[in-house]
């Protein structure tokens, strides 16, 4: 998108929109500063391209009192020195007097909303934005002109912005605990000083500017303060502070944690000013641009900092040449308060909203010296909630600001309660999502560019570790949460499984592609989950076990074949996905369709060679290779037509689609279409070959590394073809079946290191969802990251260890529920699990009893697999096999 972003001119307005672009600009949006020409330059290594305002004539005509040259954060700061505002009187006075101290501050506000909006208005005609953000007391008319939608977003306190009757009004400085019957004084009395104003500061904006004066004045809320956007309005505020646990927000609102933005200038140390040794600390002072104004309270400041053992560092302000700071302080005019805020222990500040919430971010204790507005609301808030101390700057005394050092030098428990704050901050990224942890996404690939240069599991693993069990990541540009606590799966999967019963919107350009049982909706998908799962009982599976053995003697055959052929000593060193997959295009081509595709004796099976490779990922399209699709679906048509024609019967999968129904409530019986027979065996297709091969060939490479429990696995396996030797090929296949635990728990183990989906994905299907504590909107995607709960200590201690033992019936009931998933759980797993596995237990049977698999020099240490790849698919690697004796 194009996002134009405007402030009014203060420094703090404008950091906070510094802030928030950067993490737009980061997700690939181009974002336009319109700012006073004074500013020129300033913001460009925000990332900004900058259009530049020029302020011309006030609304009234009478003679300048500043400069036009002069620095507009200099006026501002002058105009509020002159107000009277920088006094020790409480907020209520304050507000009382503002009738005789504030018109110089609003016409300057109005001068520069008149002057700059026809050129607002020019530079949205001509750049077309999407999306206009703003930091300001006035709309600019051009903005409603446009007809663009507009965020608000409010620098300060939340108070202003939620004024709600059970939260003190903003601006005051109570506590939320204090008499109510103050906080109704003060809002009357604002109430009978604001409304006058607000509609006389129209007045004179309509007079030099045509515009609807009730349009404007409907997005102004009751405190006559700051507009309300109907789209969206944002404020940034740490949750340790913040007063959504009195009063939530409403749906067009939300909160960062705090706009804090990352500047690219670096704070080098003085050469003059040398660092804390011998105990000393490192304090950063700062009364904002407009505080520091006041050279006579910053001066008595320094003086008292001077005679501390300590070291500060002084954001001077806009009038720095007018002081001198003493021998253990260094400072100018401006100074890169993020890059600063990392090295100290300790902030003294005037409670500026930027100040207080990027302190948090970096974990500091604060001293608060209040002057105006929501400054009191921060100080107040800080201290209550035990993360500071708040002084009257104009009443306090020295021995009070030296002790308040102390104290909060020394305090180590509020450190480490900080520290926590800090890293949950970092994790949070709250300006990307609603403060929920996760990584950083890359515009338009989302997670997937990381997980696309790195080890798959790894990344998932990793993201587990930083960021918890929940987390936020962003698949493409869709906003995602990923699970890997237990109960929030189990809830998702099952409990709530009627408000989480869809994936994604795949929208194939194919038609049998959306009608396959993974990507359909919910309606058609119970129809047909229905009509399929009768066909993987018992009887149905035991009836396509001959043909299981068949596969799996020609399987041994070409091993056999090929060891025959290379070995000089007995040994041979082989690619196992080469014949794993041989195996499995045999299995699937055989019991699905009736087919004999023998691509053990030679590679003349067209599916081999058109693999699931041939898929590649289009944002929210799944794109298919128009040529393996097409045959596939022309080979199933004709398989079917002939079925139907010829009458003749095969004991396939194909068959028992054609001959399934489903009697619905009404009485009819109802059947698959043609196409959803297709798009069944597809998909099955797909899962068997390239899933179940998949994990063959890790399994293989682990038993390779781990000669004890392979040699535990022949074992066992050579125990029953003892036992099953003089009996029917049944009673061997029932036996490997059904009483080789040690068998089940290796390939389980195998899957649970390697799942063949590291991810399973639900999206919300209703709103006013929540999955634990965190509030979910309808269409939000929910992805269970397989990898991070088979890799998760808490579930599975040393996890990367390979461990059978972990799925031995003895140890059973020391698995957590939910934390086994590489076939998903819950309504809408993977209907043919369980025919996966006793094909995956018939093949490592057979090969496991007749090889043994060792490693050499060439194996690797651990596996790495196909990248941008939805499944897990090992890259080639080499073990050794030789013939059992």
């Amino acid at each position: 998108m194009k996002i134009f972003f405007h402030a009014v001119d203060g420094a703090g307005h404008m950091n906070a929109l510094a802030g928030l672009a950067q993490a737009l600009i980061k997700r690939g949006h181009i974002c336009y500063v319109l700012l006073n020409k004074s500013f020129a330059g300033k913001y460009v290594e925000f990332g900004f391209k900058e259009i530049l305002l020029e302020s011309k004539a006030p609304v009234q005509a009478k003679p300048q009192e500043h400069s036009k040259t002069e620095n507009p954060i200099k006026v501002m700061a002058k105009m509020i020195l002159e107000s009277g505002l920088l006094n020790d009187l409480p907020p209520l006075e304050k507000l009382k007097n503002s009738d005789k101290n504030e018109e110089k501050f609003m016409d300057q506000l109005l001068e520069t909303v008149v002057s700059f909006n026809p050129q607002i208005e020019n530079a949205i005609e001509r750049e077309k934005p999407d999306l206009f953000v703003l930091d300001h007391f006035f709309i600019p008319p051009a903005i409603l002109k446009a007809s663009i939608p507009w965020i608000y977003v409010f620098s300060g306190n939340p108070l202003f912005l939620l004024d709600s009757p059970n939260l003190p009004p903003g601006g005051t400085g109570y506590s939320v605990d204090s008499d109510r019957n103050d906080w109704e004084i003060f809002r009357n009395v604002r109430k009978e000083i604001l409304s006058d104003k607000q509609l006389k500061c129209f007045q004179k904006l309509r007079d030099a500017i045509d515009f609807d004066l009730d349009e404007m004045q409907k997005y102004y809320d009751q405190s006559f303060v700051i507009p309300i956007s109907p789209y969206l309005n944002i404020y940034g505020y740490p949750k340790e502070l913040d007063y959504q646990d009195i009063e939530p927000l409403s749906d067009n609102f939300t909160c960062v944690d705090a706009f804090c933005r990352e500047t690219s200038t670096p704070f080098e140390w003085p050469e003059n000013f040398s660092k804390p040794k011998n105990g000393e600390k490192l304090v950063y002072f700062s009364l904002g641009s407009m505080g520091s104004i006041d050279v006579k309270l910053v001066k008595r400041i320094v003086q008292i900092l001077g005679q501390t053992p300590h070291r500060y560092i002084v954001s001077k302000g806009p009038l720095a040449d007018e002081y001198e700071l003493p021998d253990n302080c260094w400072g100018g005019e401006y100074v890169p308060q993020t890059a600063i805020l990392p090295l100290v222990d300790l902030v003294i500040t005037h409670g500026g909203n930027n100040t207080v919430t990027e302190s948090f971010c970096f974990g500091k204790p604060m001293i608060i010296f209040p002057l105006f507005g929501d400054q009191f609301d921060n100080a107040q808030r800080v201290e209550e909630k035990n993360y500071g101390i708040q002084l009257r700057p104009y009443s306090f005394k020295d021995e009070q600001l030296l002790q308040a050092i102390d104290k909060l030098l020394n305090d180590t428990e509020l450190y480490e309660r900080l520290n926590k704050v800090a890293r949950r901050i970092e994790c949070s990224n709250s300006k990307d999502k609603r403060g929920i942890p996760g990584p950083n996404p890359r515009f338009p690939f989302g997670y997937q560019w990381e997980k696309s240069l790195d080890h798959p599991i790894e990344v998932e693993v990793n993201w587990m570790r930083k960021y918890g069990k929940a987390y936020g990541v962003y698949t493409g540009l869709l906003p995602t949460l990923t699970l890997v606590d237990h109960e929030m799966i189990k809830q998702v999967l099952v409990r709530d499984f009627n408000h989480f019963i869809d994936r994604r919107y795949l929208n194939a350009y194919h038609e049998i592609w959306n009608l396959n049982l993974f990507s359909i909706e919910a309606e058609p998908w119970k129809k047909i989950r229905s009509i399929v799962t009768p066909n993987f009982t018992s009887g149905k599976l035991r009836s396509m076990h001959p043909q299981l053995m068949i596969c799996a003697k020609k399987l041994l055959n070409t091993l056999d074949r090929e060891l025959n052929k290379s070995s000089s000593n007995g040994k041979i060193k082989i690619y196992p996905r080469d014949f794993m997959y041989r195996y499995t295009i045999d299995v699937t081509s055989s019991v699905f369709f009736g087919m004999e595709t023998d691509v053990n004796n030679e590679d003349n099976g067209y599916c081999y060679v058109s693999s699931a490779t041939d898929f590649e990922p289009d944002w929210n399209k799944i794109i298919l290779s128009d040529e393996p699709l097409n045959y596939f679906i022309q080979l199933l048509k004709t398989v079917i037509n002939q079925r139907r024609s010829s009458g003749i019967k095969r004991n396939d999968f194909v068959q028992c689609l054609l001959e399934s129904t489903l009697q619905s409530n009404d009485g009819n019986t109802l059947k698959l279409t043609e196409n959803e027979i297709i798009a069944q065996c597809f998909v099955f297709f797909l899962g068997s070959y390239d899933s179940t091969a998949n994990a063959l060939t890790v399994t293989l490479f682990e038993l390779a590394r781990n000669e004890s429990t392979q040699q535990r696995l022949f074992e066992e396996i050579n125990s029953i073809v003892k036992e099953t030797d003089n009996e029917s090929q049944t009673s061997y296949i029932e036996s490997i079946l059904n009483r080789a635990p040690y068998l089940e728990a290796v390939i389980k183990e195998g899957m649970r290191k390697y799942p063949p989906e590291v991810r399973l994905e639900r999206r919300v299907g209703s709103n006013n969802i929540k999955i634990g504590d965190i509030p979910m909107d309808k269409d939000i995607l929910v992805e269970i990251s397989v990898a991070g709960v088979h890799y998760c200590p808490e579930y599975y201690p040393e996890p990367e260890r390979f461990d059978p033992e972990r799925f031995m019936p003895e140890n059973r009931d020391k698995l957590i529920p939910y934390t086994y998933l590489p076939f998903g759980q819950g309504l809408r797993n993977c209907v043919g699990s369980r025919f996966a596995y006793e094909m995956m237990k018939i093949c490592l049977a057979a090969i496991i009893y007749l090889y043994q698999f060792s490693v050499c020099p060439e194996t690797p240490d651990k596996l790495t697999f196909v990248k941008g790849m939805p499944v897990l698919i090992t890259d080639h690697f080499l073990i050794e096999m030789s013939k059992r004796n």
